[in-house]
Order: C-alpha cells, then sequence, then structure tokens
C-alpha cells in the first residue's frame, strides 16, 4: 500500500503540541513495523521555514525522494481572512498535488490546521478519486465554542473542517472518546479508534531503569505537564493546593512544565498567591526536552490532569509507563487511559481533586497498588498497534472502494476552482508549482569568488585545482555536474564548467533547486549572503543537500591575525552556512575535529555531516633550467626555507626573532622567505628590508614561478612552518616532497600533515626561543650527519586524486563523522544555531580564564598602540559578544589604562569582539588598542581582562607595562 501524509500540521504551532508529536509516532510506528507500506509526505511552500524544520525532523522514515513540497496560494488564516477564493484555489492545488503522487489512500493528519497561518486542509473536491483518511483527535472547539469559536469566521471554519469529515473515507480516531464524539455530531460516518502510545524515549527510559535521584529537587513534588490554555483547567490546582492538610503543603512544591505564554503563567502565579501560597512552592519548566520530561515524570510524587477534555490524554499514560501515580478528570478519553474510578474526580471541584491527592500522597498501599495496575494497563497502548490497526483498517477500507475505470484529470477545470477561475494566471502557476519535481539531482559547484576576481589566494588556487578536474571532461553526457556563480539577489547561474572569469547572465542558464541536488560552497564566497540566501531557503525546502568547504577557523579563534573585516564577515558567513547547511567537508581532519568540537560545545540543535579531504600537490618533475634564486655561494650554509603569504598568523616574526638570536650568536645559517607582503604586516616588512642580513643570510622573494619554486625546496635543508593558526599546511607537504625535513609550530594540523609525509620536530606555538632550540638542534645533527640529504619522497594525492576523495564525501558519502544534536532538538526552526549568544551572567565561581600576551605593544594603524593576547575560556560556558535583546550578558576582552601608582585612569580604552563563539577550552587570539590620542607616560601600564555587558570586570587577567 501506498500511503502518503499531509506534513503540515508539523509546520504550525502543532509540532510542539499532542497532534505533532501523535502524527510523529504514528509515522514512525508505521514506518518501523510495516515494511510493505510505502508512505510519502508533502509541506506546504508558504511556511519555508517550517517546511525545512519538518523535513528535518521525518526524514529517517521516508526516502528522499517520497519528501515533496507544494505550492499554495499564501493567505494569513482562514479565521483572519475568511474562506477567499485563494484559500480555494489552494484547496484544490493540494488535491492536485496529491493525485499527482497516486497514493492507495491519502491521510489528512489534522484537517484543523489554517486557522490562524497559512496551512491548508486536506479535503474531499468534486471529481477527486483519491481515497482520503482523517486522524480525528476531538471535538473541543465546538464543545465549549464560548471559549474557543468566539468570531463568526472563526465558527465558520471549524464547522466547514469538521463537516468535512463527514466526506472522508476513513476517520482514523485517536480515542474511543473521540470516535463517539465524531459519530454523536456527525452521525454514521465511517470510523475506527486506533488509540496512542508511549515514544522510544520512554520506552527506553524505563527498559533503562534511569536513576532520577541526582536530577529531582530535594523537595517533593507534585507536577503537571502540558499547556495553559482555559480547557487545561490549570487554574484549579492552586484552589485543591491550598486545600491540602498543612503538613502537606508545606512538604510539596507544584512544577508546571510546558510551553506557555508569559501572561497565562503570569495568571495561574496570581491564583497562587491569591490562596495564599508562596511562589517559592511553584517550580515552572519551560521548552524542556524529551529526555527532561521524563526526569521530571520519575520523579515526582504524583501526576495531575485537570483538564476540562482530552481526547486522549498522553501526558497521563507517559506518566503510567514512568511510574508516577495520576490524578485525573473525568474529562473526554482520560477515564478510558486512566481505568481507575478511584484516581479520577470532576474538573469543577477542587474539594475531589485535593482528596484523591491526599489519598495518593499518604495512602501507601494505595498507592502502590495503583501504581502497579497503571504500568499492566498501559501495555495496552503501543505505536506498534496504533500502527497495525491503522494500516489494516485502510487497506480493508481500501479494498471496499470501486475501482476507478478512467483515471481523474489533473488539468485545472473552472468547476473545480470556482471563484479562482477568475484569475487563471494565478491558477495557472499555483497548479504548476503544485506538481512532483522528478528531475534527478545535480552536483552544483559554487566558484563565484574565484570567477569574480582570482588573487591567486591559497583557498582560490585550491578553488582553480579542483573544478579544473572536475570539468577539465565534462561534456553535454555530465549534465548533473554544474559549476555555478552567484553574485547577488538576481540568482544562481550555470558558468558550463570555465572558472576563469563570471558567465554572461544575459545568456547564461539560471539555476532553480531540485530535489537531490547536492551544492557545495566550494569557494570563499562569504560576502554574497543576498545572493545565496534565498536560493539555499528554495534548495533546503525541495529536499537538496548544502555542503560548505570549510577551510579553517582562523577569523574565529585567531581574529587578532586577520584583517579587522575579516572575522566579523566570516563570523556572519559561518552563521548563514550553519543555518542552511547539511553537511560540512573541511580540508583536513583537524579543522574537521574543531568544528565537530563547536557543534558539541553551542549545542547544535540540528544533525550535521562533517567530512575532510586532502589537498592536492602536484608539482613539476624537471626543474633543472629554472635559474638559480640566488647565487651558488648560498648553498655553503644551511638554508632553511619558509613558503607562505606575509600575514601575522604565519609566524614570521617569531621566526625572524629566532634566526636574529642566531645569527647574532654567530651561527651561519641563511632563512629564505617566499611569499608576497599580506595585511597587517608593516613592521615586519619595515624590519625585512632595513635588516642588515637582507641578501646574505636574509632572502625575500615576493613571489616566484612553479619552476623556481622546485628549484628553492630542492636546495633548502628544511622547510620551517611557524604559523598560529591554519587550516592545512601545504608547504609542509611539499618539502616532504622533496624530502626535506620539517621544523613546524605545534598545532594540531601540522601534526596531522607531517605525521603522515615525513621528519618533522614541532616546537611551542609563538616562542622564537623554543623556535631558535630546534634550529640548533637540527644544526647539531646536520653537522653530525643524522639528517638525510633526500628521505624517500611522501606519497601524497595530486590533485586529481584530491578532487576524487571530495567528490567521495560530497558525492559518495564517505563522511568522517556525523554529528547529532541533544536530545529533544526535533522541531528547533533551522534557523536556530545554538547557544550562539549570552543570555545570563556567568557567575564568579564560574569565570574561569587566561590572559596571555603574544606580542609586546607595537604601532599599528594611525599611529595606535596594538597588542595581541591570546584569551583561553576555562569555564563551563559558551562564550559570546553577543548578549540579550537589551544587549547585556555579551562578553569581550577589555583593557584600562592604569596610571604609574596603579590608579585606574579609564573603565575602558578598548574592548576586543569575540567574532563568533570561545567554547570552553578553546583560545582565541585578540588585538587590544590604545589611541594615539591617549595619553601614555612613563610608567603607565594596561590592565587586560575580560568584561561582561552589564556584569562588571572579571578578577584576574594580565597587566602589560606600556
Amino acid at each position: 500500500m501506498r500511503l502518503w501524509f499531509d506534513g503540515q500540521c508539523l509546520q504550525t504551532a502543532s509540532n510542539r503540541r499532542g497532534i505533532g508529536r501523535y502524527t510523529i509516532e504514528l509515522i514512525k510506528a508505521i514506518a518501523e513495523n510495516h515494511r510493505d507500506v510505502e508512505m510519502l509526505i508533502s509541506f506546504n511552500a508558504a511556511m519555508p521555514v517550517e517546511a525545512i524544520s519538518a523535513r528535518e525532523a521525518v526524514r529517517p522514515w521516508f526516502r528522499l525522494e517520497n519528501i515533496h513540497v507544494w505550492h499554495s496560494a499564501r493567505d494569513n488564516g482562514e479565521v483572519l481572512d475568511g474562506f477567499t477564493g485563494r484559500r480555494r484555489l489552494s484547496e484544490a492545488a493540494l488535491v492536485r498535488h496529491v493525485e499527482a503522487l497516486a497514493p492507495d489512500f491519502a491521510v489528512s493528519t489534522s484537517p484543523f490546521e489554517g486557522m490562524f497561518d497559512p496551512a491548508v486542509p486536506l479535503l474531499k473536491q468534486p471529481g477527486s478519486a483519491t481515497p482520503i483518511g482523517s486522524i480525528f483527535y476531538d471535538a473541543i472547539p465546538r464543545r465549549f465554542p464560548d471559549r474557543y469559536l468566539y468570531t463568526p469566521n472563526h465558527a465558520a471554519a471549524y464547522a466547514r473542517r469538521l463537516e468535512a469529515h463527514r466526506s472522508y473515507d476513513l476517520n482514523l480516531c485517536i480515542s474511543e472518546f473521540s470516535r463517539s464524539e465524531l459519530l454523536e455530531l456527525l452521525g454514521d460516518v465511517p470510523a475506527v479508534t486506533i488509540s496512542a502510545g508511549i515514544s522510544d524515549i520512554f520506552s527506553q527510559a524505563i527498559a533503562e531503569n534511569e536513576s532520577v535521584a541526582d536530577d529531582a529537587p530535594s523537595v517533593p513534588y507534585i507536577l503537571y505537564v502540558g499547556g495553559l490554555d482555559w480547557r487545561k483547567n490549570v487554574g484549579l490546582l492552586p484552589e485543591a493546593f491550598a486545600q491540602l492538610d498543612a503538613s502537606l503543603r508545606d512538604s510539596f512544591r507544584m512544577v508546571l512544565a510546558g510551553d506557555y505564554p508569559d501572561a497565562a503563567l503570569d495568571e495561574i502565579k496570581q491564583r497562587w498567591q491569591a490562596r495564599g501560597l508562596t511562589l517559592s512552592q511553584l517550580v515552572c519548566h519551560r521548552h524542556v526536552s524529551e529526555a527532561e520530561l521524563v526526569r521530571l515524570y520519575r520523579g515526582a510524587s504524583l501526576l495531575v490532569q485537570p483538564s476540562f477534555m482530552e481526547g486522549f490524554g498522553l501526558t497521563a499514560l507517559e506518566a503510567m509507563v514512568c511510574g508516577t501515580p495520576v490524578a485525573a478528570t473525568r474529562g473526554g478519553a482520560l477515564p478510558e487511559v486512566i481505568g481507575d474510578e478511584r484516581l479520577l474526580f470532576d474538573p469543577s471541584s477542587a474539594d475531589e481533586l485535593a482528596t484523591v491527592m491526599t489519598r495518593i500522597l499518604t495512602d501507601a498501599p494505595f498507592r502502590a497498588e495503583s501504581i502497579k495496575m497503571a504500568s499492566r494497563r498501559a501495555q495496552r497502548f503501543t505505536w506498534a498497534r496504533s500502527a497495525d490497526t491503522s494500516v489494516a483498517a485502510l487497506g480493508e477500507h481500501l479494498g471496499t472502494l470501486p475501482v476507478e475505470t478512467e483515471k481523474p484529470t489533473r488539468q485545472p477545470r473552472v468547476e473545480r476552482l470556482g471563484k479562482t477561475a477568475a484569475n487563471i494566471n494565478l491558477a495557472s502557476t499555483i497548479f504548476a508549482l503544485s506538481e512532483p519535481v522528478t528531475e534527478p539531482g545535480r552536483l552544483i559547484v559554487d566558484a563565484t569568488s574565484t570567477m569574480q576576481s582570482d588573487r591567486k589566494t591559497g583557498i582560490q588556487r585550491v578553488v582553480n585545482k579542483i573544478c579544473h578536474r572536475m570539468f577539465a571532461d565534462s561534456t553535454a553526457s555530465e549534465p548533473r555536474r554544474i559549476l555555478s556563480y552567484c553574485d547577488g539577489p538576481d540568482g544562481w547561474y550555470d558558468a558550463r564548467g570555465v572558472v576563469d572569469f563570471p558567465p554572461d547572465k544575459t545568456v547564461a542558464e539560471r539555476l532553480r533547486p531540485r530535489p537531490g541536488d547536492r551544492i557545495l560552497m566550494l569557494d570563499s564566497s562569504w560576502t554574497f549572503e543576498k545572493g545565496q540566501a534565498p536560493f539555499f531557503l528554495s534548495a533546503r525546502l525541495r529536499g537538496a543537500e548544502i555542503i560548505t568547504c570549510l577551510y579553517d577557523l582562523v577569523p574565529l579563534r585567531t581574529p587578532a591575525f586577520c584583517d579587522s573585516g575579516m572575522p566579523p564577515a566570516f563570523a556572519s558567513w559561518i552563521r548563514l552556512a550553519l543555518r542552511f547547511s547539511t553537511g560540512f567537508v573541511c580540508i583536513s581532519r583537524a579543522v574537521a575535529d574543531e568544528f565537530h568540537a563547536l557543534l558539541r560545545a553551542i549545542e547544535y540543535p540540528h544533525p550535521m555531516k562533517i567530512g575532510y579531504w586532502r589537498l592536492g600537490a602536484d608539482f613539476a618533475d624537471d626543474a633543472t633550467t629554472a635559474p638559480a634564486p640566488f647565487g651558488q655561494d648560498a648553498a655553503k650554509a644551511p638554508v632553511f626555507l619558509m613558503v607562505g603569504t606575509l600575514e601575522p598568523r604565519k609566524g614570521y616574526r617569531v621566526a625572524l626573532d629566532a634566526f636574529e638570536q642566531l645569527w647574532a650568536d654567530g651561527v651561519d645559517a641563511r632563512l629564505v622567505i617566499v611569499g608576497k607582503p599580506g595585511w597587517g604586516v608593516e613592521p615586519l616588512l619595515h624590519r625585512i628590508r632595513e635588516s642588515s642580513e637582507l641578501g646574505g643570510r636574509l632572502v625575500w622573494h615576493k613571489g616566484v614561478d612553479d619552476a623556481a619554486l622546485v628549484r628553492l625546496y630542492r636546495e633548502a635543508d628544511a622547510l620551517v612552518a611557524a604559523s598560529h593558526a591554519e587550516g592545512f599546511g601545504l608547504p609542509i607537504v611539499e618539502a616532504a616532497h622533496f624530502g626535506k625535513p620539517v621544523i613546524a609550530s605545534d598545532i594540531p594540523v601540522f601534526r596531522e600533515v607531517a605525521g603522515g609525509v615525513g621528519e618533522a620536530e614541532f616546537f611551542e606555538v609563538g616562542s622564537p626561543a623554543a623556535l631558535q632550540q630546534a634550529l640548533r638542534r637540527f644544526l647539531e645533527r646536520r653537522a653530525a650527519g643524522d639528517v638525510s640529504a633526500e628521505a624517500p619522497r611522501a606519497n601524497w594525492p595530486g590533485w586529481a586524486e584530491s578532487a576524487a576523495e571530495l567528490e567521495a564525501v560530497v558525492v559518495d558519502g564517505d563522511w568522517y563523522a556525523i554529528y547529532e544534536p541533544p536530545e529533544g532538538a526535533a522541531f528547533r526552526p533551522f534557523t536556530d544555531i545554538g547557544a550562539a549568544a549570552m543570555s545570563r551572567e556567568i557567575r564568579e565561581g564560574d569565570r574561569r580564564f587566561t590572559v596571555k600576551v603574544v606580542e609586546e605593544p607595537a604601532p599599528g594603524q594611525g599611529g595606535d598602540l596594538r597588542i595581541i593576547v591570546a584569551v583561553t575560556n576555562l569555564s563551563g560556558h559558551v562564550w559570546s559578544s553577543t548578549g540579550d535583546e537589551t544587549g547585556r550578558f555579551g562578553i569581550r576582552v577589555a583593557a584600562r589604562l592604569r596610571a604609574s601608582d596603579g590608579a585606574a585612569l579609564a573603565d575602558s580604552i578598548s574592548q576586543s569582539l569575540i567574532p563568533h563563539v570561545l567554547i570552553p577550552g578553546d583560545t582565541a587570539v585578540l588585538a587590544v588598542h590604545i589611541s594615539s590620542k591617549a595619553q601614555v607616560g612613563q610608567g603607565m601600564s594596561l590592565d587586560v581582562t575580560v568584561l561582561q555587558e552589564g556584569c562588571g570586570w572579571w578578577a584576574g587577567g594580565v597587566r602589560v607595562p606600556l
């Protein structure tokens, strides 16, 4: 049997309520217990963010090709706008969409959606031949119209949906009570009771016999789980609690757990205080996870369910299986679930509730008996049984339906569209967009930044190499591989495999995402968010994968070593990537591990695939004709080579400090630097140009071609890699290719790369003294003949193999790790990226950190003094410079001047922001600035420490003499 489910109840507010939980559990149970049933589901594109979140929630139980979207003519909800022509068109479009998918049975999981939102109920349409069933939960608004149907529009919209149950081919009712309600209201309509069960997490909690001693409050408590709307009757709880005997009242607290607005909670608090109860006895938990809910159930002395009416009573069942006694009203299906009259009370009687509560809390034999009986009764309710009943009923009813001799038309007809036919253009568009997309998915590779301006940077070199390998042989026979370009909000374009320049948009094909597409964000297109975000949203809506290449986290971890505009731009980009990506592929295992640690620390609430691949290293085989970059006499002294753009994080200052000390000690060693000037190295360039060793023991090549670089590698005795932070370490691979030893700073990625290619020695990051000692040890070994002149060449992939490794991850799914979110993360909007902002003060006992000076005060731009410090988060909290909506609680590194006598001269003269977050155990390298306008005098100093906005300065830090 082929079943289609309407997924809209997972896009609306219902997804956090009983309806959403019920739908998910029933779908899951059918998927796990009825493999012969093919399941399909569709979401409404009018709610795109919610559709993407819902798609991820159901992904484990549906094949990718069976998850669809359809387009409605969006409105604001039937209660607000009425039953408009656009809504009629949308209902017809949904039926058309379902017919195109041709299920054996379509299931309307919640026909009452769309009252206040763009959701559209699946209703039978004239001429539609697809059998449609519904899930019927209750008729509570019909029973309490004054409370729920308070406007004519509301009453009309509800009545129309309730009446639709008359035309459904089968109504699946969640309890005997709800079935009796349906039959009483609508007469003899086809209906069957399918009941409900408990989720796996509750079953697992029982099986593992979880201990709650450490999690339960020290004071015993009575628990309520659910919302605070009128029918839940929570206002009865303060009245009943106040009527308990004083000894009980003083011994217990009342705990509320659920998703509710502040106004509703304030009303309960007022009722609580009006009964002479103290607020310290009322504990509120909001937005609890499933695991937390289990702990609350198991730690409670009693669950109270005071509702006027329930269609089933899932919280009562959950408490029963957790071994918690339940006191419930005789409202709706609760007696059916509880099965013990002694535990029931009148929902209007606080006296009856107080009596039942007292008996459960004080009569130990009765309590034990009720728990035992509830445990046995709860075994009747399982989702597997609900799935069996549903599938059997749908299959049986399907067998009774007449066989259609003529296929239903899928063309929009005037008689089916009614008034909407007046706008035939809108109708045609909506109907066309409702057609399921069946075209095959593609690999779409972004190379925007490189096409726009190839500055031959490291990333753009990678993009060029990978794209030329991927698309060099691309022909018309490879239509599923596309090189793409997007530099603005006008869309994404097919670059026809050419990475050397942007495509002509007037003739280039504009790309539209399809299900099954894999969009590989290969390039450093970090400043094109306006163009990327709409395409990403459309792609994720349709089920495409977005895989982001992560070269490093340097702008987040060492912002002081970057251009001042880079860290905020990169942080904005990483937030965009975290919102939309389904996977990240990194250029080293070290970067992948750093990224995985970041996700764990911020409790990122969505699954994420993480992979890595090795960058290639191709060399000319014969460079004998290349001229020597410096004279032949240079070969007489040991030569140390450094390769890479001159920028602060590359550690050239550290290397110069070490070599200048060697030269001062009379050591004849040459340092050869190959790299063009980058940002923020004016003092370094001045130092190089003014060095007395320049042209002798210090050689600087601003740029060389490949042949000259090969010659330099061959003539070097060793490579020095002194970087503070890297994403890869290509010079290490290149040195190993020529059998040259490596002296490298001790960072994880250098350990990773060097460990797989050849001889390497590591020194403390940022320490000239440690590098100097490593150089001396190398020279001693060289003099003793212990250094091989030509070690075996490393077996490292070229760019063809590198491109193949990348495709193995992206296309074939060869992932390194799959990050799984914390429990209870289902239905978190995909825009939620976890703990990326501060919401409270970090207490004094948790304010643990260190500050270390990386570079002493030195002139910066505009005459400012610039000090670089490394700040390590030793607390158990994620730090962010982003605070709450009022601007409080953000954390930053701050500095203030002190006079020679130690008196503070300024509250704060410099504040350095954390670009994204600083997770526990990690270090950020930040710059502190002293303006040239500041009056800095003899004997003054600078205090550098941590400041939390609105909470004050943290004790500790470092004092830097000026």
